[in-house]
């Protein structure tokens, strides 16, 4: 699928993955701030405007939203993955690092 092609490409791109993670952060603080102006509704400034119709439970679910994709783009196995796809060096690394492991292992089998 073709968009899918463009998403991948775009997160391979370091620029554009450090873009895209830098407004997911950006995004969950904006939201957790709406979260804790909604709950507080005894502030003496409320910058929460009265037709705001997003309800608590709503913004604690764009929050998880939010942050599960973060995760997602910064666990280990995606940074590896990316390492992977950026560097032919990595690649060699890991082989060889492999075939040690193996080579150990037919040594204790014998």
């Amino acid at each position: 699928d073709l968009r899918d092609e463009e998403a991948l490409g775009i997160l391979d791109n370091r620029k554009t993955r450090t873009l895209i993670l830098d407004e997911l952060e950006e995004l969950s603080c904006f939201l957790n701030q709406r979260l804790v102006e909604k709950s507080n509704t005894g502030a003496k400034y409320n910058l929460v405007s009265s037709e705001d119709d997003t309800d608590v439970k709503n913004i604690k679910e764009m929050i998880q939203n939010v942050d599960s994709i973060i995760s997602k783009l910064t666990e280990s196995k995606m940074m590896q993955l990316q390492l992977i796809r950026g560097s032919p060096s990595v690649v060699t690394r890991l082989a060889d690092k492999l075939k040690g492991i193996l080579k150990m292992a037919e040594k204790v089998k014998s």
